[in-house]
Formats: structure tokens, C-alpha cells, sequence
């Protein structure tokens, strides 16, 4: 038993004083410095006009009244889905949680592949599935994966300054987003 201890102990010093990820952890954190923010702006601005474009203008106009982005993970950047529904009492999240089951009731049309992530979500694969680095691995994927959400919220914004969302006139219009079954969180709110 004593020396199962010892074998442990000698691991986890050994694991301490394994410098090798330290470098790469803060090369990935930083590289979120050299993400062209107003490129990937304008490709989620591209992406959300597509999408508009696939619902009639006449459901934009009378019917839709939010829309959340689903996707289910990030190494798959380009899968994820656009749901849209229709009038209901859509909750403001002021912090992330898990939509009501009324929310979903109203579902108007899901569109699939809408929005593509690659871009701002870099591949964190050097730290997958290595026991003492899966931690370092989930926490990079949730800075990567909470500024492509304030990227997205930049983009809505740029659409609504433009006046490319006119054509939401149901207000407040909802911008949801979540992983797959997951809390969500609020992007935009137009009023």
C-alpha cells in the first residue's frame, strides 16, 4: 500500500514539474490576439444575411420571434443549427440558463449549418484527451468559444446599425445561442 503512495506521489510531482504544455497553453491564449475579430465580424454578418434569406420575408415580418443557435461541439466548428420561432414571451437571460420547455412550442423552421465557427474557434487538439491536460483543453474551447460569442453579438449589431434587421418587426426580437443541451445565453436583444 505504502508503496502505491509512493508511486502516486512520484506521478504527481513528476506531472508538476512537467513544463512542456506551459509554453503551448500560452501560445493558444494568446493567438486569441491575432484572431482577425473584423473578418470573422464580417463572415457571422454574411452567415446571419444567408440565413435570413432562407425564411420568407413575410415570416420575418409577422411570425418569427427569435432565433437560437444551437451547435453541438466545438471540433465540429460548421455543425450547428438556426432555429427560429414564433411570437411568445421569450425570456432576457441577464446570465446563462437553461430556456424554458415553452420556449421551443413555437418553432417555426430550423435551418442546419448556418453559421460557421472555424474561424474563431482554433483547434485546441494538443491538449485533447491527455488526463492531466483535459482541464487545459475544456478551458481554452470556453475562452475561444465565449469570444465567438461576443463576436456574433458584434455582428448582430453591425446588421441592426445598418438596418439590416428592419425585417424582424416583431420586438423585442431574441438572439439565443447554446451548445447542445446546454444553458443559453442571450446575444442580442432588438427592441
Amino acid at each position: 500500500m505504502s508503496d502505491d503512495r509512493d508511486d502516486m506521489l512520484n506521478n504527481l510531482q513528476e506531472l508538476r514539474n512537467n513544463k512542456t504544455y506551459n509554453a503551448a497553453f500560452a501560445d493558444k491564449v494568446n493567438s486569441i490576439n491575432s484572431i482577425d475579430e473584423q473578418q470573422i465580424i464580417k463572415k457571422f454578418t454574411q452567415d446571419w444575411k444567408m440565413a435570413f434569406e432562407r425564411v420568407s420575408l413575410k415570416a420575418l415580418n409577422t411570425e418569427i420571434h427569435a432565433a437560437l443557435v444551437m451547435y453541438d461541439a466545438y471540433d465540429l466548428p460548421a455543425q450547428n443549427s438556426l432555429g427560429l420561432y414564433g411570437l411568445n414571451e421569450y425570456p432576457a437571460l441577464p446570465v446563462p440558463q437553461y430556456l424554458p420547455s415553452t420556449f421551443y412550442e413555437k418553432g417555426i423552421n430550423d435551418l442546419q449549418d448556418v453559421l460557421d465557427f472555424t474561424q474563431a474557434w482554433p483547434d485546441c487538439e494538443e491538449f485533447d484527451w491527455t488526463t492531466e491536460h483535459i482541464d487545459v483543453y475544456f478551458e481554452l474551447q470556453k475562452l475561444f468559444k465565449l469570444n465567438s460569442r461576443i463576436l456574433l453579438h458584434k455582428a448582430i449589431a453591425v446588421m441592426y446599425q445598418n438596418g439590416n434587421l428592419v425585417m424582424l418587426k416583431k420586438r423585442p426580437f431574441y438572439f439565443y445561442i447554446a451548445e447542445h443541451d446546454m444553458e443559453a445565453s442571450m446575444l442580442y436583444k432588438v427592441s
